[in-house]
């Protein structure tokens, strides 16, 4: 047997891993489904406006799709690292390479985008049938929808890689262990980026002050007031911002992937 990768094979797995999965992922869709025609009528009787604004419902379905992606691999595969129920799963005569990637493609990607899929076709045949409470159709022209979406798909895009992580990591109480690594990970990141972000501030604030005059911005007497206000023209503090943001949307979903492989290649039953 190829141990690496077999296209073939791989095709088929996946295939199987689906069709044993699907029942729980209609169960998924359908709840959350029913649940957001649910939230947008309550929403407009208790606001006593009989349409509801389009971006409540853009985030609505952001929402429960990102909270999809990050809980899926918890429901999907949450005996995989069993002592025992595990044993199966190891013992399935296709290689880990084939394993891991159709773990990662049911669980962040096939599953997230069922739900993303539904919910929208859900609210484009609602404003067909009958527009209130509805109202006009989500990434209409000029709506902004799309752009929403993919800021917030940035802004996310590390949580449901480092729950997936999490998943294969953990052995016990895995969703909550998960969700503290999750939360202290998250705090550590925003504590170093305002340490340094200061910091900057600090060793140049008397540059920051003459851009903040050039621009016109007396009503700022220094940066710490306003840090994004010059942002774009001060190069130190831009540069550093973007690496941030690069190791947050990139560099940390690429490790976790790394991490988890790791896991799987070792784990031990």
């Amino acid at each position: 047997m190829n141990n690496i990768f077999n296209i073939r094979r791989f095709g088929k797995f996946m295939g199987k891993e689906f069709t044993e999965r699907a029942r729980i992922i209609l169960i998924i869709n359908v709840s959350i489904t029913f649940g957001y025609i649910a939230y947008v009528l309550w929403e407009t009787l208790m606001d006593g406006n009989p349409i509801m604004s389009m971006g409540a419902r853009t985030s609505f379905i952001i929402f429960a799709s990102l909270l999809t992606s990050v809980f899926a691999p918890f429901i999907l595969y949450k005996d995989i690292n069993h002592k025992k129920k595990g044993v199966d799963y190891i013992t399935l005569p296709v290689s880990v390479n084939e394993k891991f990637l159709s773990m990662v493609l049911i669980s962040l990607v096939v599953t997230p985008l069922a739900i993303f899929s539904t919910l929208l076709l859900a609210d484009t045949l609602a404003v067909l049938i009958h527009r209130p409470p509805f109202g006009i159709f989500i990434f209409s022209k000029g709506s902004g929808s799309l752009s929403y979406l993919l800021s917030q798909i940035s802004n996310y895009s590390a949580l449901p890689f480092l729950t997936f992580a999490g998943n294969l990591h953990f052995r016990e109480n895995k969703v909550v262990k998960t969700l503290l690594f999750c939360a202290a990970f998250w705090a550590t990141y925003i504590f170093v980026v305002s340490l340094v972000s200061a910091l900057l501030v600090y060793e140049y604030n008397d540059q920051i002050q003459q851009i903040i005059e050039s621009e016109g911005m007396q009503n700022n007497s220094s940066l710490m007031e306003n840090p994004l206000a010059t942002i774009e023209n001060f190069p130190v503090l831009k540069l550093f911002v973007n690496i941030m943001t690069a190791i947050f949307t990139i560099g940390v979903p690429i490790g976790a992937l790394i991490f988890s492989h790791f896991k799987m290649r070792k784990l031990q039953y």
